[in-house]
């Protein structure tokens, strides 16, 4: 399973995908970073988070909705809640049957990989991509540190959004494979501790997670195993304002603990250092901040976690 998902991330790797989407917006698009997807399973749509303004809908032919949701071909999208990035739709077909819609996948790294440095791919969500800048700058004598997905709102979101856009992540915009020394994943926030609400490309309730976790971790081992790269992934951090949702998220990090050690995959713990400086659910502050944790934090949070925990655990890894 794991060799066929190697092959499928890795097709178009000496190609672009070969439909370049209309529309885009002003901005850095070359031929690396042009928004393209893959006719044979994908579909430009409007996207409000991808900085071209468009994405690829993991459906091949889909219609899209409003609002960066798409739904698969021979249905119509019928909102059902919400509006803007919180909207979810039935995807409703002639026969009365309806699933749900997705998200219009995200795009991969900004920049080709580096030919001097080592290269370090994190994908994750919000919370990752308020640690990268400082994970970067402690790294850059050595690697070049990129997020995916490349675009704003919560970064990979959910398990189940992280599942069916990890070929987004793992090729730039264009579609061009990429091959880091190094991968680091973390998935959790958007699993239940914020919301217990099922919105695509948003949040869903923990019920999916472990189960979809192991997919994806399967996956990226596959996709790392064919060059030799290295992987790691990143526990959820704390909640610190309220017990409940911290213990949403102390269940979903044994959990990712669980299939992280099955497979034999390093873990970097963001969840006990976070707790050891600030104390355990509930603070009202930390750094200062009142809202630090909650689930994100000010700056000085995230440059203390990235600077004493996360860039001296990829460091390691990659001497």
């Amino acid at each position: 399973m794991r060799a066929a998902a190697a092959a499928l991330l890795l097709a178009g790797a000496a190609a672009q995908w070969d439909t370049l989407c209309p529309n885009q917006q002003g901005g850095p698009y070359s031929a690396w970073n042009e928004t393209r997807c893959p006719s044979d399973r994908a579909t430009c749509c409007s996207s409000g988070f991808n900085p071209s303004g468009v994405g690829c809908c993991s459906f091949p032919n889909a219609v899209c909705c409003p609002s960066f949701a798409c739904c698969p071909q021979g249905t119509k999208c019928n909102l059902v809640a919400g509006s803007g990035y919180d909207a979810r739709y039935n995807c409703t077909a002639d026969d009365g049957s309806s699933v749900i819609n997705r998200a219009v996948c995200k795009s991969g790294p900004p920049l080709p990989l580096s030919s001097s440095l080592k290269n370090v791919l994190w994908i994750g969500d919000s919370l990752s991509l308020g640690m990268i800048p400082h994970v970067a700058a402690n790294l850059s004598d050595i690697a070049l540190v990129q997020h995916a997905p490349w675009g704003q709102g919560g970064g990979a979101e959910e398990t189940t959004y992280g599942l069916y856009c990890l070929d987004y992540f793992l090729h730039s915009a264009s579609g061009m494979a990429i091959k880091p020394d190094l991968v680091l994943f973390n998935f959790g926030m958007h699993d239940g501790p914020m919301f217990n609400d099922t919105y695509p490309g948003q949040n869903a309730p923990p019920d999916n997670y472990a189960a979809e976790l192991s997919q994806i971790a399967d996956r990226l081992i596959g996709y790392t195993q064919a060059w030799g790269a290295k992987l790691a992934y990143a526990l959820t951090t704390p909640f610190i304002c309220t017990a409940q949702q911290d213990g949403c998220v102390q269940t979903l990090n044994h959990w990712a603990a669980d299939v992280m050690a099955d497979r034999g995959i390093a873990v970097v713990d963001t969840y006990g250092p976070t707790i050891a400086k600030c104390g355990p659910a509930p603070q009202s502050s930390c750094f200062g901040d009142g809202s630090c944790w909650c689930p994100h934090c000010g700056d000085a949070g995230y440059q203390w976690l990235a600077g004493t925990v996360v860039a001296p655990a990829l460091r390691a890894m990659l001497a």
